[in-house]
């Protein structure tokens, strides 16, 4: 039986939309990270090794089980914004940031800086590091259960006494340098003079923002009181209409998602001043962690 050409045209064809179907579906696969063990805890590393992890970006009018991510032209518009834009905080949220979603939430795993309730020493002065161990798993979409969460901080802490000297009071700098030597990556930089508006830029770009406060100014009714002279929150999100951020904040076991409002943050953001031993809100930097 002699076949046709114009049938060996459509079969060849056919293979050819069979093969690409199928290549599109293997590059859409994102890749894990690939975790190595030490010891009983799991080492975290590798973040960007094939392809990172990318935590999704809920806003007002989307399925918070949906991934959005922005435009590169509106993250290149996000990123030329000014520092400062906002000086009175009468009016916290210029024009500038308007363009920006109204809300924006990033699912990020929680735990206390006590992730066993046990705030002795050095649990009581830890919240630096369990921002950080929040932020890794985070980059790393891995689980963190209490027992992880205790390792992590504890290594944290053993890896400060050995090689910088001391643990506790770190500035913005001193954090983003600690998470990024401890755990071998570049995820962490530093924004100066920050303003409300960067913060929200920066969650809505989503990434996530860690900052440095005035401990005894935010209103936390959770914290012993007076609360801690100095206090380290990670922002996972923010609601613009209701003019608040969202954080999860370590220094308590109810902090998972608590809300502060703009002005709050704004009144309380302060580095560490090491030479006057008190928060220096001349002082405003921030943490920026990037998942790419």
């Amino acid at each position: 039986m002699k076949i046709r050409p114009w049938l060996l045209i459509l079969l060849l064809l056919f293979l050819i939309f069979i093969f690409l179907v199928l290549m599109t579906e293997k590059e859409s696969v994102i890749l894990p990270v690939n975790p190595h063990t030490t010891g009983l805890r799991p080492q975290l590393s590798g973040v960007g090794v094939n392809k990172s992890f990318i935590p999704p970006l809920n806003v007002s009018n989307f399925d918070a089980s949906q991934e959005f991510q922005l435009s590169p032209q509106t993250k290149e518009t996000i990123e030329k914004q000014p520092l400062n834009v906002n000086k009175d905080t009468t009016d916290l949220i210029t024009n500038k940031a308007d363009f920006l979603p109204e809300k924006s939430l990033l699912k990020v795993p929680f735990t206390s800086q006590a992730p066993f309730a046990d705030w002795q020493p050095p649990f009581n002065e830890t919240c630096e590091e369990a921002a950080i161990v929040m932020a890794v798993y985070w980059l790393n979409n891995k689980p963190l259960t209490p027992a992880i969460a205790k390792g992590e901080i504890l290594d944290l802490v053993d890896y400060q006494k050995k090689n910088y000297g001391d643990y506790i009071d770190t500035t913005a700098a001193e954090t983003a340098r600690l998470a990024n030597d401890f755990y071998q990556i570049n995820n962490f930089k530093i924004k100066e003079k920050a303003t409300i508006n960067d913060i929200i830029s920066e969650l809505a770009k989503g990434n996530l923002v860690i900052a440095p406060m005035a401990g005894r100014k935010l209103a936390n009714p959770y914290f012993r009181q007076p609360g801690p002279i100095y206090h380290m929150l990670l922002f996972v999100g923010y609601d613009k209409k209701k003019a608040q951020f969202i954080t999860n904040d370590a220094g308590t076991k109810r902090g998972e998602g608590f809300r502060y409002s703009f002005k709050n943050i704004e009144s309380s953001l302060a580095d560490w001043d090491k030479e006057k031993k008190e928060p220096n809100s001349g002082r405003r930097p921030i943490i920026i962690v990037n998942p790419t």
